[in-house]
């Protein structure tokens, strides 16, 4: 395999062609989206949120690229859910919005559903619920368990070294 130099991969990454936008809520644009996902992307920073947002690029049936940006609550929580990887075949729904808000002063949320064409399911691990946003610190409950169970559990004996003492396993 020939390495590419930093420049050339900086420049593959400036020029690629990540496809249309799939907006079917506000372009004339089918609200099924079904195809192969081929590669993500990191977009760049929204002038609101100065968050940078991962871009997933899917080639539909009939070849056409299309970039659908993770920008919207409902659909990165699908995405988080379903983990979709590049290669396998992918099917995204639009389902409109919903009928009122979550909060006051916020709008009604754009609804999709995400199916994966996978024969098992994702390690438990890997579809684990995010981070809450407060905390970089991982939580684990069950290993917080763990330790407050081993808080009653006595240390174990301690083994000098040069002892002609057998280790116990």
């Amino acid at each position: 395999m020939t390495e590419r130099t930093w420049d050339q991969l900086i420049e593959d990454n400036e020029n690629a062609d990540y496809g249309e936008a799939w907006i079917p809520d506000q372009r004339e644009q089918p609200a099924t989206l079904v195809g192969t996902v081929r590669s993500y992307n990191i977009g760049p920073e929204s002038q609101w949120s100065g968050e940078r947002p991962w871009i997933c690029n899917i080639e539909d049936r009939h070849g056409q690229t299309w970039s659908v940006w993770l920008n919207r609550d409902v659909l990165v929580r699908e995405f988080e859910a379903q983990r979709p990887l590049p290669g396998e075949r992918i099917v995204i729904r639009y389902r409109g919005r919903s009928e009122k808000a979550s909060r006051a002063g916020a709008s009604p949320a754009h609804l999709y559903t995400v199916t994966i064409d996978r024969e098992q399911q994702l390690p438990g691990f890997l579809v684990r619920p995010a981070i809450p946003a407060e905390s970089d610190i991982p939580v684990d409950r069950e290993f917080d368990q763990l330790i407050e169970a081993a808080e009653n559990v006595p240390d174990a004996d301690v083994v000098e070294e040069g002892t002609d003492d057998a280790l116990p396993f």
